[in-house]
């Protein structure tokens, strides 16, 4: 993925297919990615994180135990999908 948005259709078109993909936060925890830790996730190994993953982060916090991340949900990208059809 580059730093440059695509605002072409097609662009628009394939940044809904990565946004509406469901981020499956219990295979993460047990691949020892992230960590669930009240309303954050503990970014664990933050460059391991698929793409999808990292493209939905929307919030991040530091303190002296690591990094953590709140991460933006796919509903609403998933109705935005399905007028595209």
């Amino acid at each position: 993925m580059t730093d440059e948005l695509d605002i072409s259709p097609e662009g628009i078109r394939a940044l809904i297919e990565v946004m509406a993909k469901p981020i499956d936060f219990e295979s993460l925890e047990s691949e020892g990615l992230l960590k669930k830790e009240g309303a954050w996730y503990r970014l664990i190994k933050p460059t391991d994180l698929p793409g999808h993953v990292s493209r939905k982060i929307i919030a991040i916090k530091t303190d002296d135990s690591g990094a953590f991340a709140k991460f933006e949900s796919e509903k609403p990208y998933q109705k935005m999908k399905e007028r595209l059809k």
